[in-house]
């Protein structure tokens, strides 16, 4: 950052080649669009390009840079006044930050076994996309990305008790929108 911050336009492309991908998975994760996915990585970079000069390391760069991508997700809701359907989590790029991506396949049975285990993976996509967005982001940080509560708590911004409370509840009301596909699995 301090290269571009000295006006290394390359080293402003190398950021983004490097995080890039990350950024539209969260926006994706978060409004099930690549379009505005897309469009809000684009946004979110212009936005740290320009607060490049005002940079100051003080954490992991991922986290400063999620921070600027989640306050930017916050003002898009605040424009649109619109929550997304359907979370939709992509899958085909391999890992991501060290992580396999979630897949919900069975790894053993026939066409029905895949078949049934498509209809959960959708089952819970839906789960997660109709969690209200404040606890839905502590979730997807946390369960898709990687992050500890305390980086949590910094890229959002909110006390870490208040991150430990909301990922409480998202699973709480995971657990309750889906404890007939739970009961299934136990059975």
């Amino acid at each position: 950052m301090q290269a571009v911050a000295d006006g290394d336009k390359q080293a402003f492309e190398i950021i983004v080649g490097r995080y890039q991908r990350v950024v539209i998975n969260y926006f994706y994760r978060l409004t099930a669009d690549r379009q505005e996915a897309e469009d809000l990585a684009q946004e979110t970079f212009i936005k740290l390009f320009r607060a490049a000069q005002r940079y100051r390391p003080s954490g992991r760069f991922i986290n400063y840079l999620l921070r600027i991508a989640s306050n930017l997700h916050l003002d898009n809701l605040d424009r649109k006044r619109v929550r997304p359907k359907m979370v939709f989590f992509d899958t085909s790029n391999g890992e991501e930050n060290g992580h396999a991506p979630h897949e919900f396949v069975s790894e053993e049975g026939g066409p029905e076994d895949h078949l049934d285990s498509q209809m959960r993976a959708r089952r819970v996509r839906e789960a997660v996309a109709a969690l209200p967005d404040l606890y839905r982001k502590v979730f997807i940080l946390s369960e898709f990305h990687g992050k500890k509560y305390n980086e949590i708590a910094e890229i959002l911004k909110i006390p870490l008790g208040t991150v430990s409370s909301r990922k409480s509840q998202a699973f709480n009301l995971l657990r309750n929108q889906l404890k007939d596909l739970l009961k299934e699995t136990n059975d």
